[in-house]
């Protein structure tokens, strides 16, 4: 079963998921409880969980970890899964396959989207054409590139407006610094901005 939660921030996406990938993990999930075969106990290797930030993905992982030693040795703590267990029933697992549930989280694939793709592409770099030690940039370097490209891109199409009269690139870094200063926005950064703005929508900047 494949669930995507879409929704603000603050509103229980986690909390939703976290709930979500437990019942999966213990046997309880709803799909599968429909039939009755098939409600079984999943792997935490084949339980793939996504978000967009590590601090999500470690608060996730953390959460299901809390929650899985709660129903080990405090039950009354969660009395949903209890009850959930005896509305199916079925009994609470026992202290040893809690225990080993609870050493499975480490191998789980809870992490985020880009995680998640450099993992594919390393099982299938040579498909992709890619050095499989390849490594994914860390927001800094993003932005720090970004930047000198942005401002290579300005600094090029000055070069081929030349000294014309009437060049629109020459008027806006007349009017726009090309580099801005402590909080005050530059060319460079508003063309790095406008670059991001159209990749969240799907745009292409071309």
């Amino acid at each position: 079963v494949s669930t995507v939660v879409l929704a603000s921030a603050g509103t229980g996406k986690t909390h939703t998921l976290v709930d979500a990938w437990l019942k999966a993990l213990l046997g309880l999930d709803e799909v599968d409880a429909r039939d009755p075969e098939r409600s079984t106990a999943k792997p935490a290797e084949t339980l793939l969980a996504i978000t967009f930030t590590e601090k999500a993905a470690a608060e996730m992982r953390s959460r299901i970890e809390r929650r899985l030693a709660r129903l080990r040795f405090t039950p009354g703590e969660e009395q949903a899964l209890v009850d959930e267990f005896a509305a199916q029933g079925k009994a609470v697992p026992d202290a040893a396959v809690l225990d080993a549930a609870r050493r499975s989280i480490a191998r789980a694939p809870i992490g985020t989207f880009h995680a998640m793709c450099g993992r594919v592409l390393r099982e299938h770099a040579l498909a992709a054409g890619l050095d499989p030690g390849f490594r994914l940039l860390e927001p800094d370097e993003e932005q720090r590139l970004l930047a000198e490209l942005a401002e290579a891109v300005i600094v090029d199409a000055l070069v081929q407006e030349g000294a014309k009269e009437g060049g629109v690139v020459r008027e806006l870094v007349a009017r726009v610094p090309l580099r801005g200063l402590y909080e005050q926005r530059g060319l460079t950064e508003a063309l790095v901005a406008l670059h991001g703005s159209l990749a969240e929508r799907g745009l292409s900047p071309s």
